[in-house]
């Protein structure tokens, strides 16, 4: 019984170290492709990210928001440096008054990253951020990844706030159509307060499936699958206004902060 039990123990510590050696390698192919400190200045926001919507939207994009380089600032706070988009009511005849069909109430701020990000066959990306969203009627925050060179879809929302429904956390993932989409809701506490989003991205053995992972404050939250392997994918940081944020909006400028952004690879 003594053999069995030390030839057990051994076989044990033997799956802990192959486990604690694949996590060891798994860190050594760790690359960031967005530092943290992304956000703590201009210079560091305009290495990485552009000022509105990719070719071929640019300034406007499915909300009543017109978007404007004026609305994204880095805000100098007591507490360290953040990134604040503003949403602002439009005044009257500034601007054109409609895209297409939508009606263009707000100037607000989105940026997009210059870089395509891709969970390659055998891959994973980590990507975490820190909020303060307003979750007022009429505003509608979404941190995203959408298909290179306006392929779409893909489309992996990280995290989505839309006023209509109040304080609840959305993500979502568009597989190779509209409708063929995962989406889950949460409870989202002290929105006026920071709160930490991850997502965890990981290609599976098939090189074909990528396994998404969501956390709220370090909690785990849910998983979601796609068709995804392979695929470039820019990053979106949206303030838009109503359509999916409901109607009417506030009144007044509404602030949603970001800080802490990251993305580190782990491509082989």
């Amino acid at each position: 019984m003594g053999t069995r039990y030390v030839a057990l123990a051994l076989i044990a510590l033997a799956a802990a170290s192959l486990t604690t050696l694949s996590e060891s390698e798994l860190q050594k192919r760790a690359t960031t492709l967005i530092p943290c400190d992304v956000f703590d200045s201009v210079e560091n926001l305009e290495t990485y990210f552009y000022y509105g919507y990719p070719p071929p939207y640019y300034d406007v994009h499915d909300g009543g928001a017109r978007m404007a380089k004026s609305q994204v600032t880095i805000v100098d706070s007591r507490d360290g440096p953040y990134l604040q988009l503003n949403a602002t009511p439009k005044a009257e005849g500034v601007g054109p008054p409609k895209f297409g069909n939508i009606s263009l109430e707000y100037i607000s701020g989105t940026i997009t990253s210059y870089q395509n990000f891709v969970i390659a066959p055998g891959g994973r990306l980590d990507m975490q951020a820190d909020f303060i969203t307003p979750v007022l009627e009429g505003c509608w925050e979404d941190w995203w990844l959408t298909g290179a060179d306006d392929k779409w879809p893909p489309e992996i929302d990280m995290a989505e706030w839309r006023g209509e429904i109040g304080s609840i956390l959305s993500f979502n993932l568009f597989n190779d159509s509209v409708t063929s989409v995962a989406h889950n809701e949460f409870p989202y506490p002290n929105p006026d307060e920071w709160h930490t989003v991850r997502a965890d991205m990981r290609a599976l053995e098939d090189n074909i499936t990528v396994k998404v992972d969501y956390f709220l404050d370090g909690i785990f939250l849910q998983s979601q699958w796609g068709n995804m392997t392979g695929e470039p994918m820019v990053m979106i940081l949206d303030y838009q206004m109503l359509a999916w944020g409901g109607s009417p909006g506030p009144d007044f400028p509404t602030f949603w902060k970001v800080k802490n952004l990251s993305v580190v690879s782990y491509d082989p």
